[in-house]
C-alpha cells in the first residue's frame, strides 16, 4: 500500500525516470524499439506521445531480469517500492510498472534473432525504422491483433512521410509513383587555360 508521502515524492521525482530508464539501456546494451524509439529517429513533429519504453532484451540476460533492475534502479531513487514487475500481454513479456499510478514504464521481450541497430548520441541502442515497418506490417496482417491496427498503420504513415521528406526526388508531389531517375551528366573535360585566361568549367 502506498501512503500519501511516498505519493508525493513519487510526483516530485518521476521527471527523472525516463533518464534512468536509458541510462539502463545505455549501460546494459539492450535496444530500444517501438514508438520510442521512432520519436528518437525522427523529427520532433512526426513525434508521437507514448508513456512506455519498448525494448529488446539481448541473449546475456533474461526479460525478467532486465526488468527488475530496472524496477530497483527506480525504486532506489523514490526511496520507496514505487515499481513492481509483472508478466506482460504477451508471452514472454515483463513489464515494470508503477505502484502509484498503475501505468507501464517499460516492456521488455527477447527477440528470437536481434534486429540491426544503431547508437545514438547518448549511448542508447535503437531499431532501424525497417525493422518497425516490417514489425507494424506483420501486426496489420494479423487478424487477431487487430485493437492495435490503426494504430499501426498510422505509424506506417509518419514513416512514410519521413522518408518522402528525407528523399523527395524519390517521390511525384501526389505520391502516385516513383520518380524516375535522371541519367547522369556526361563528364566534360578540362580544357587547356591560356595563360592570363580563366577556365570557367
Amino acid at each position: 500500500m502506498v501512503n500519501d508521502t511516498q505519493r508525493m515524492n513519487y510526483y516530485k521525482k518521476r521527471k527523472m525516470i525516463r533518464q534512468i530508464v536509458l541510462q539502463r539501456l545505455a549501460k546494459t546494451g539492450n535496444v530500444l524499439t517501438g514508438q520510442r524509439a521512432m520519436n528518437r529517429v525522427m523529427p520532433d513533429y512526426l513525434d508521437k506521445v507514448t508513456k512506455d519504453y519498448d525494448i529488446l532484451v539481448g541473449r546475456g540476460m533474461t526479460p525478467q531480469q532486465a526488468a527488475m533492475a530496472t524496477e530497483a534502479r527506480l525504486d532506489k531513487h523514490m526511496g520507496f517500492n514505487a515499481f513492481e514487475t509483472v508478466g506482460g500481454d504477451y508471452e514472454g513479456v515483463r513489464k515494470v510498472r508503477s505502484r502509484v499510478t498503475e501505468s507501464t514504464i517499460a516492456d521488455y521481450t527477447q527477440p528470437e534473432k536481434m534486429p540491426t541497430y544503431k547508437k545514438d548520441i547518448d549511448g542508447v541502442n535503437i531499431v532501424g525504422l525497417k525493422y518497425l515497418k516490417k514489425k507494424f506490417k506483420e501486426a496489420i496482417a494479423n487478424p487477431e491483433a487487430k485493437f492495435r491496427h490503426a494504430k499501426d498503420k498510422e505509424s506506417l504513415n509518419r514513416i512514410r512521410l519521413y522518408e518522402q521528406e528525407r528523399n523527395p526526388k524519390r517521390f511525384d508531389m501526389f505520391n502516385i509513383a516513383p520518380v524516375k531517375k535522371a541519367k547522369p551528366l556526361k563528364k566534360v573535360k578540362n580544357k587547356k587555360v591560356r595563360k592570363g585566361g580563366w577556365n570557367i568549367w
